[in-house]
């Protein structure tokens, strides 16, 4: 199994997407948030062509490995349990179950600096969630930042395809 690059590119301000991409059945993204204000954290919407925006969410995270916490109806996956703590940056990867014809399935790590030097250990968040689409497949991928926060134009992503 060869993963294939299917989007890169960096995006800012309060969201932002990585435009249409040949759609694969296994996906995979990383996306290197860096924060121009707020406290930042960061979320995904996924579609076919375009994306959905609606309440077709539902995920689970967990922060530092402390109690989990459930979202449902909601219009994005949150990937960070914990945006109440300003940081730059934050690097989040995630795997995505592709297949037109069930949900897709997520499951992605986050990690934060928390604060700088060595002196502080980095914050950890894990979430799974899927999008309620069993008809088409993932081939765009909106970042939306949350909490008030704003990317700046340091923000990089990358997404990965395979069959």
């Amino acid at each position: 199994m060869a993963w294939e690059l299917l989007a890169t590119g960096t995006g800012s301000g309060t969201s932002f997407n990585s435009g249409t991409f040949t759609a694969k059945k296994y996906l995979y993204f990383e996306i290197l948030s860096d924060w121009s204000s707020g406290d930042g954290g960061t979320a995904v919407q996924f579609g076919n062509s375009s994306l959905d925006t609606g309440g077709n969410y539902a995920y689970r995270y967990s922060f530092n490995g402390g109690a989990d916490a459930t979202q449902v109806n909601k219009n994005h996956i949150y990937l960070d349990g914990d945006a109440s703590n300003p940081r730059a940056p934050t690097l989040s990867s995630a795997y995505i179950m592709n297949v037109a014809d069930e949900e897709k399935l997520l499951i992605s790590n986050v990690m934060d600096t928390n604060s700088a030097g060595a002196g502080s250990g980095v914050n950890r968040s894990q979430c799974v969630g899927k999008w309620d689409n069993n008809s088409e497949q993932i081939d765009i991928i909106g970042f939306v930042a949350e909490a008030g926060g704003t990317y700046s134009s340091d923000t990089q992503y990358s997404i990965f395809g395979t069959d």
